[in-house]
Formats: structure tokens, C-alpha cells, sequence
């Protein structure tokens, strides 16, 4: 078996909610949109789901068995985006916060400093 030197993309299931806390910030942003986080299936047995806090990053594995398909896993009300991701060797810079959207954006090796909303995020996979 050969092996490329190309790096195979990743596909993450990239999933938009209503926030769950309630923050002033939350009267200016979006109100459908004020949580993102990235869901990667790891296996046919497994989920690896990636929940972004401000500042840490909480990880868990979800058996396919409880949760069969996407939706059962992430909700019927979130909005869900399939992503493939190709990973360039190219610094990222950004804000230095370290919110959800920062957090998925380097999973995704997204480099826009104007991306800063889960709103503005999901508008820019949508174009792609």
C-alpha cells in the first residue's frame, strides 16, 4: 500500500444553534445563530463531536448505534453543513479570542478575520 504526501481531506457535519445561555451579546447577533460547533464521524461505530467553549474545547464520542444519523445526534431545529476540509501548511492568524467561531474556523482552516459571528460563518460555507 502506497501512500500520498498530499493530506486527504476531512469531511465535519459544521452545526448552527440557538444559544443556549442568555448574554447581552445576543441582542446584537443573530438570533437563530449563536453557537456553532463541528460533529466528525470517525468511523461506522463512532462521532467524534467537537463543542467549542469560550476558551476550552469540550470532546466527546457518541456511539452511531444511540445516534444512526446526523440529525439525531445535533437536534431537528439546528442548521447542519457538510465540510470537506483540505489543510494548508499556511499560518492561520486571527483575533486572539478564543470563541466558537474562532475554534471551528481553525478546525476548518478557515484564515478570514471577518468571519466573527456563527452567522457571518455560516453565510461564507454557504458561497463555497
Amino acid at each position: 500500500m502506497t501512500y500520498s504526501s498530499a493530506i486527504l481531506p476531512d469531511e465535519y457535519y459544521v452545526v448552527f444553534t440557538e444559544s443556549k445561555i442568555h448574554h447581552w451579546i445576543f441582542k446584537i447577533l443573530h438570533k437563530d445563530f449563536g453557537h456553532v460547533y463541528a460533529v466528525k464521524s470517525l468511523n461506522d461505530y463512532q462521532w467524534l463531536v467537537i463543542q467549542p467553549r469560550i476558551n476550552i474545547v469540550e470532546t466527546s464520542i457518541k456511539l452511531k448505534s444511540h445516534y444512526p444519523h446526523i440529525r439525531m445526534l445535533t437536534g431537528p431545529d439546528a442548521e447542519v453543513i457538510k465540510v470537506k476540509v483540505n489543510y494548508s501548511s499556511k499560518a492561520r492568524g486571527g483575533l486572539n479570542w478564543f470563541n466558537c467561531v474562532e475554534q471551528v474556523k481553525a478546525l476548518l482552516g478557515i484564515k478570514s478575520v471577518f468571519t466573527l459571528t456563527p452567522k457571518q460563518l455560516h453565510d461564507r460555507l454557504m458561497r463555497v
